[in-house]
């Protein structure tokens, strides 16, 4: 029997467009919905590709916003950011739940469509919360901040306002090296794009101390350093503990732990 497979660019808007797409031909079932980038075509695939319509996804987020709750599109949205595989069909079957549910959708912990989106929600919120502490800015030849990262979600979009209120007018860039994307912030406007051809690009760590870090950079990095180190006592160090704050997979990109 045929399975029917939406296709889509593999933006929060594209999976919107899918599942508005999902409902008005009536697919039930085995239906997915999956990114063209992860898409691996099965035999009994009937894919049916999905060009992203700004109206629809609005029709569809409306929907939630009425129908189920603000909560639930929270949710939805965070858990979408995951990037966890399957997580778009898992959206859809949340939805067709929350509509016949409404509000009361999340107290439904033991089913596994709901138990899921909120696991999904929280380790995106947990990442999102620990890199606002660890995020490391160096000051460009311009005075503008630039900072890059490597999150195993795809928390970009809600690092936004927080370092918006932050910064203020300052003008910064965090930079996303696995998903080469970065967060730009410049005179009061916030810009999310693709950063194209990274190796050649004079923000490449490769390239950055020798030819767009500020000369004070040095300095105030250096300074860092030997705080971080005086304040630490030898005989309380406690690499566990520490790693449980500061994950190990983040200490590259920490100006203390360079």
């Amino acid at each position: 029997m045929k399975k029917i497979v939406f296709l889509y660019d593999g933006s929060f808007q594209g999976m919107l467009t899918a599942i508005f797409e999902a409902y008005k031909q009536k697919v039930s079932g085995d239906s997915r919905i999956v990114s063209t980038e992860r898409y691996l075509a099965g035999f009994f695939d009937d894919t049916i590709e999905i060009i992203t319509d700004i109206e629809k996804s609005d029709r569809v987020a409306k929907g939630i916003l009425q129908k189920i709750s603000a909560e639930a599109f929270r949710l939805i949205l965070t858990s979408f950011l995951s990037e966890i595989e399957g997580v778009e069909t898992l959206i859809l079957e949340y939805i067709n739940l929350g509509f016949r549910k409404g509000m009361k959708i999340n107290r439904l912990i033991g089913d596994d469509k709901v138990f899921l989106i909120n696991s999904y929600s929280q380790k995106v919120g947990s990442e999102t919360h620990r890199m606002k502490g660890l995020i490391r800015f160096k000051k460009l030849l311009d005075n503008s901040f630039y900072a890059s990262i490597e999150p195993d979600f795809n928390i970009l979009p809600l690092l936004e306002n927080h370092f918006h209120k932050r910064f203020g007018q300052q003008n910064w860039i965090i930079h996303d090296l696995k998903r080469e994307k970065a967060l730009i912030h410049k005179d009061g406007l916030i810009e999310l794009c693709p950063v194209l051809d990274w190796e050649s690009s004079p923000l490449n760590d490769k390239n950055t101390q020798q030819s767009v870090v500020s000369e004070d950079e040095a300095l105030y990095a250096s300074a860092w350093k030997k705080y971080f180190k005086s304040i630490a006592i030898k005989n309380k160090i406690n690499p566990r503990l520490q790693m449980q704050f500061m994950p190990k997979k983040y200490w590259k990109h920490l100006t203390e732990k360079e």
